[in-house]
């Protein structure tokens, strides 16, 4: 420590503060004082204004935070968890705890049984930041002695939708099927890279599949690692036959094994802005309510529309964007028969 400031209190009753000049960092100072161009100067307490902290933190507020709080001084700072509104993790570049409001991230991993013999694959993500985006989003719900469907339709109304990089997507099957590395292509997207192999039956050969979300060259996005990814059972024993042309008002049936594992009965539109899904109690039939037909067809669904039968499991993680935060992340899986649905 260099001894070139000695700094005093004076006139005390009025509050004042004075502190000799030279110093090279805060220890040449003393308390409550810190080394600013040479002077030792009284520090004012740090009033936070934005909404990031730099580690663990119990929500995204105007709080900061780096370790955990050991003072029961409001005043104090130290670089630990966030329990009061001021800490010593002030100025550093970790992540908020709580998922940035507007951003979003997904993952399908989809099988669809598209013949007798036939296998389609679906395997893409998405990374994208709606907070400069609206929305107009509509909700109904319709119901049946075959159990409950929802129709939701949101289409962009305005804004802007802005896409979050990372460098790429790396799906890991596991066992017999190859890794799929999803690149980024557009407003958020990312598809398998051209050539990628399949292997029949994916997620029969899959063994311990997980996601990572790779930082690299092309962007900073990363997970802390590789995120575990539950493997569906099959809908198997289906009428339709898989990959025949069907349409809503057509019933449904399948092998009800395993019971325990919910079926999801989902039309689609082209562009993913009409979606009407159904769960029927697993009894090994389904007719979707008649109400829920016309409020499809009033919805203007874009064609081309498919009708998918299927086993869903979702897991939720996280990504850490440098520079936003934490991204929360759903990934799905589903395994079952697809169909063309017409008018």
């Amino acid at each position: 420590m260099r001894v070139f400031g000695i700094c005093v209190v004076a006139g005390m009753l009025a509050g004042a503060t004075a502190c000799s000049s030279e110093c090279e960092n805060r220890a040449d100072c003393g308390g409550g004082f810190k080394c600013d161009d040479g002077e030792c100067v009284a520090e004012q307490p740090f009033v936070p204004t934005d909404r990031c902290d730099a580690g663990p933190s119990g929500s995204c507020l105007p709080m900061r935070d780096g370790g955990t709080m050991t003072s029961t001084n409001t005043m104090d700072r130290d670089g630990g968890d966030m329990s009061t509104p001021r800490d010593g993790g002030v100025g550093d570049a970790g992540f908020p705890d709580a998922s940035v409001p507007g951003a979003r991230g997904a993952v399908w991993i989809r099988e669809q049984t598209s013949g007798a013999n036939s296998s389609e694959y679906v395997v893409t993500a998405e990374l994208v930041d709606e907070s400069m985006a609206s929305f107009d989003t509509t909700s109904d719900t319709f119901l049946n002695n075959d159990g409950d469907c929802e129709l939701v339709v949101r289409r962009q109304s305005g804004g802007t939708l802005v896409p979050i990089r990372t460098d790429h997507v790396e799906v890991a099957l596991g066992g017999s099927v190859a890794t799929i590395n999803l690149e980024y292509t557009s407003d958020g997207r990312y598809e398998p890279a051209a050539g990628t192999q399949y292997t029949r039956r994916m997620f029969a050969a899959a063994q311990n599949p997980t996601v990572t979300f790779v930082a690299g060259a092309g962007g900073g996005a990363f997970s802390p690692g590789p995120i575990p990814v539950p493997v569906p059972t099959e809908v198997t024993g289906s009428v339709l036959a898989p990959g025949s042309t069907t349409t809503l008002n057509n019933p449904i049936s399948w092998n009800t094994m395993p019971i325990d594992q919910p079926i999801t009965v989902v039309a689609t539109d082209a562009d993913g802005e009409v979606v009407l899904t159904c769960a029927p109690l697993n009894d090994g039939g389904y007719n979707i309510p008649f109400d829920a037909q016309q409020a499809w067809q009033a919805a203007n669904p874009t064609q081309p529309w498919t009708l998918e039968l299927r086993r869903d499991q979702e897991v939720r993680g996280q990504v850490a964007v440098p520079g936003i935060g934490n991204v929360s992340v759903a990934i799905r899986t589903a395994w079952g028969p697809v169909f063309p649905l017409s008018p």
